[in-house]
């Protein structure tokens, strides 16, 4: 019988919202940033959303509007702080308990900085996590971008892991995952956008919602 490796998108997915996103609006409502980059922030975003900035463009321009800088502590303390009061709130309780049945290998694959995946991935006792990466100087700052987790990214993940003997259940919400729920044995979409639940009615993919 062989070994389940299980993939999951976190934005939208084991999450009802965008990590990232509801965790810059915490940083604007603790002062930790300004009305400005908050507003930078949701402009890039809306243009993410609409299709005008791509996922490597957004976490670059979001990682120098807010992160670039900052030190590292002081941003994980405030990761700590911000899970402390909306884990309950922002994830899909019952599709956790479910991928965390002790029955596959569970790994999240998200293009989230590394530093909110780590506490997501506490939280859903996950296996692995690979995220966005940020560098820091000899000060412990943010100083640069060091990769961005995408869709083709995360298939050839899955793809190093069905070549080791893993069966692959791959869970998303959006297009921008297509690659990866290709190159699972098993895709599952999670409250899909339009374009992609009718993908997989086509498909045969199973819904979530």
């Amino acid at each position: 019988m062989k070994k389940t490796y299980r993939a999951l998108d976190v934005d939208g997915t084991l999450s009802y919202c965008n990590v990232s996103f509801a965790f810059g609006k915490y940083l604007y409502s603790q002062g930790i940033i300004s009305l400005w980059q908050a507003l930078q922030a949701t402009l890039l975003y809306a243009l993410h959303k609409l299709g005008v900035l791509s996922l490597e463009r957004l976490h670059g321009s979001i990682f120098r509007a807010l992160f670039l800088g900052k030190k590292k502590v002081d941003i994980e303390k405030s990761a700590d702080d911000f899970f402390l009061q909306m884990s309950e709130s922002l994830f899909r309780k019952r599709l956790v308990e479910e991928v965390s049945d002790g029955l596959a290998k569970v790994v999240l694959l998200s293009s989230s900085p590394d530093f909110l995946i780590e506490r997501v991935a506490q939280y859903v006792h996950a296996d692995e996590w690979i995220a966005t990466e940020y560098c820091t100087d000899g000060q412990g700052r943010f100083c640069s971008l060091a990769r961005v987790v995408t869709g083709p990214f995360k298939a050839e993940i899955v793809r190093k892991e069905r070549g080791q003997g893993y069966e692959v259940e791959a869970y998303s919400d959006s297009m921008l995952d297509l690659e990866l729920l290709l190159e699972a044995d098993r895709a599952v979409v999670v409250s899909p956008e339009k374009a992609l639940a009718r993908l997989a009615d086509i498909k045969g993919w199973s819904v979530y919602e």
